[in-house]
């Protein structure tokens, strides 16, 4: 709205903030919801991520443009003071102490970096200070539609009553990208505070609407206990039994809102449907630029097929669109953030991806090579591709496969797509997989191939939906281990695994030319995947051959071998092994997708927030035949081989997420045991 226009007025009805009484019998819980994602990756990454994928959702049947969302930063100019902060703060003030005071009774942290973090995310501290703002509007969308009153156990298509009612519960059709009901949480997350407020107009409603909420923790004031959610709604005397939070429809009070904000949602005479949403106090990893590389590293795909354009605007820099012109130069400014560049998407190679999926979109599906998902190269010339490959041509596939789920007699005939590349500037083989409009980046499968690929599976077929079922809350990976998928689909395990592996068996039938020095010492990737054999000290990805060997796929036999277990993965040695050594270290950490596992884990540690350990109790077990086990730190084991054995041991280690796995294992020498124990000592 702009600024120049008469200064709304508030009226009576102006929401408030309340938290309903728990009763005595209600159990104690706090939410939890944010564990879903945290672990996954930062707050601007999961931020851009959930907040572009439900406006993507949202998108109108009739919009036939981009779908636009915009990030608003209010910048210190832009901070709200006086009744313009209090109107939005009131009541909530006495909840925020509340559980600050309930916090304060913890241990304190020990170290000056810890306190000075606790400072920087202080909800009390912050409150003191003019109110900040980040703002996310989209466009092109159809807002939150449904009955606002609606509240029953499951709302089919309320989708408000799934932004502002549900948790864990999704309204969404099989064919969206979200499914959990979860990932709206990302606003509260976002803000000091863990508040936020959204404004919504629907297609065809006479108005908009104006409501927020706050996910806390549970908390007591005097004598009476509270829950942690509580909503910004309007004034309601109702009993704390009977009350249902309701959005204010006041013309005028949505106006205020607006004005104070500095949304333009309705500043026109024709109002944009669609949704706005206000994080109060943003926490300060969420900035320009951070949201300006998550868009790129996240939805550079949806962006070049012109189905979206994002806006960025802070006071201090000005507006920044990225749009399918646009988006390439932006992706020049976005650079690695850690020490390890080599296993980074470098902007240089992200602008050839950009020219990868450029490319891929004006590709007629007749200039695919066609094949079964199950077998992609069978049948065809190999040589003659290889060729094309290695003189710098792209490749592109339409791999058909066939779904179908529990309980019917109908197979599903559905395709995806793969577009793979050489790059002799890679130090690493990326690949990216893309379900409808939403990129699934925790998977990573041709890191010893100097090569890119693009596996994109259309959105509106069965097999998204099947995918999305083996996909978790926060959307990272698809786990052919998933519940969700198995007991929706027949054969979902098999559909998962040839879709994920299909690049990697193009590469490996085609035997491109391996990167030369391994990046991380990585044995296997285990959660799905076949059989794997290890070498001694070397690092390989299943099924791809001995990294740096230069030998194609199966060319030589490794005297280790590692396989997927249930929560977990088995080592088995080998006479050949024990000729070789009898003392093995075995090292392993969860995958991420950028940077060096290893090195991830040990900050994880020595900030003391592992995701798992064999020191400290966090449920990690090991078993062993033929071998002597001993555990030399959190993530690594040493094992002797048995005297009396054949050489035929095995160490099992399970307890493990649905994460992808990658395991590492060295003969142990007098070398080896000095730097393994120096490693230990510095953990």
């Amino acid at each position: 709205m702009s600024m120049t226009q008469p200064v709304p007025t508030v009226s009576d009805a102006f929401p408030v903030w309340r938290f309903r009484k728990m009763s005595p019998a209600e159990p104690n819980q706090d939410s939890v919801v944010g564990e879903f994602f945290s672990s996954v990756s930062d707050l601007p990454e999961r931020f851009v991520r959930e907040t572009i994928q439900n406006a993507m959702d949202a998108r109108r049947e009739d919009h036939l443009g981009p779908v636009k969302v915009r990030f608003g930063f209010s910048g210190a100019q832009g901070a709200l003071t006086g009744d313009r902060k209090r109107r939005y703060i009131a009541r909530l003030e006495d909840h925020i102490c509340a559980v600050a005071s309930r916090l304060s009774a913890r241990p304190a942290a020990t170290t000056s970096d810890d306190d000075s973090a606790r400072r920087a995310y202080d909800p009390v501290a912050v409150l003191d200070q003019p109110l900040t703002y980040l703002t996310v509007g989209d466009f092109g969308t159809r807002g939150l539609q449904g009955d606002i009153r609606g509240n029953s156990p499951f709302e089919k298509d309320n989708h408000f009553w799934g932004f502002f009612r549900s948790i864990g519960i999704s309204p969404k059709t099989g064919t969206e990208g979200g499914s959990w009901g979860l990932g709206k949480w990302v606003f509260t997350d976002a803000s000091i505070i863990n508040a936020s407020f959204g404004v919504t107009l629907s297609v065809g409603a006479p108005g908009g609407l104006m409501m927020g909420q706050a996910v806390l923790q549970t908390h007591k004031i005097d004598a009476a206990k509270y829950p942690p959610h509580g909503s910004f709604a309007i004034p309601d005397n109702a009993d704390d039994h009977e009350w249902l939070p309701m959005p204010s429809c006041d013309q005028g009070d949505i106006a205020r809102l607006c004005y104070d904000f500095g949304l333009t949602r309705f500043a026109s005479a024709q109002a944009e449907p669609g949704l706005s949403v206000i994080v109060p106090y943003p926490k300060a990893e969420l900035t320009p630029d951070s949201i300006k590389k998550a868009v790129v590293l996240q939805y550079l795909f949806a962006i070049v097929r012109r189905d979206l354009v994002v806006e960025i605007d802070h006071p201090d820099t000005g507006p920044v669109a990225i749009d399918e012109s646009t988006i390439e130069s932006v992706a020049g400014d976005v650079q690695a953030d850690n020490e390890d560049e080599a296993s980074q998407e470098s902007s240089a190679s992200l602008q050839k991806l950009i020219r990868l999926v450029r490319w891929a979109r004006d590709l007629p599906d007749r200039e695919h090579l066609t094949a079964e998902a199950a077998e992609p190269v069978k049948g065809m010339a190999i040589d003659p591709l290889r060729q094309r490959l290695e003189r710098g041509d792209r490749l592109a596939f339409r791999l058909d496969t066939q779904v179908r789920q529990q309980g019917s007699s109908r197979r599903e005939s559905a395709s995806f797509y793969v577009y793979i590349e050489s790059d002799d500037g890679l130090d690493t083989g990326h690949d990216y997989f893309v379900r409808g409009h939403l990129r699934i980046p925790d998977m990573h499968h041709i890191r010893n191939r100097r090569a890119r690929a693009y596996t994109y599976i259309p959105g509106q077929s069965s097999l998204a939906q099947l995918l999305r079922d083996a996909e978790g809350p926060a959307h990272a990976r698809w786990s052919a281990n998933s519940p969700r998928a198995a007991q929706a689909w027949v054969n979902a395990q098999t559909r998962i695994s040839e879709t994920r592996r299909a690049a990697e068996h193009i590469l490996r039938a085609l035997a491109a030319r391996p990167v030369a020095t391994p990046q991380y010492d990585i044995l296997a990737d285990l959660f799905p995947a076949e059989p794997s054999l290890a070498g001694s000290g070397s690092s390989g990805r299943p099924g791809t051959g001995e990294a740096g060997s230069g030998r194609p796929p199966g060319a030589s036999s490794q005297p280790m071998q590692v396989t997927r277990v249930a929560g977990g993965f088995t080592v088995r040695g080998s006479p050949e092994a024990v000729a070789q050594s009898r003392r093995w270290q075995i090292k392993f950490a969860y995958d991420v997708a950028r940077g060096n596992a290893f090195k991830r884990y040990e900050t994880a540690v020595r900030d003391g927030i592992p995701d798992f350990s064999l020191t400290r109790g966090r449920g990690i077990r090991h078993v062993s035949e033929g071998a002597f086990v001993e555990i030399a730190s959190d993530n690594v084991l040493h094992l002797e081989v048995d005297d009396l054995g054949t050489g035929d041991f095995q160490v099992r280690v399970i307890g493990f997420d649905d994460r992808d796995i990658i395991v590492d294992i060295t003969p142990l020498n007098e070398t080896t045991q000095d730097t393994a124990d120096d490693q230990g000592a510095e953990v």
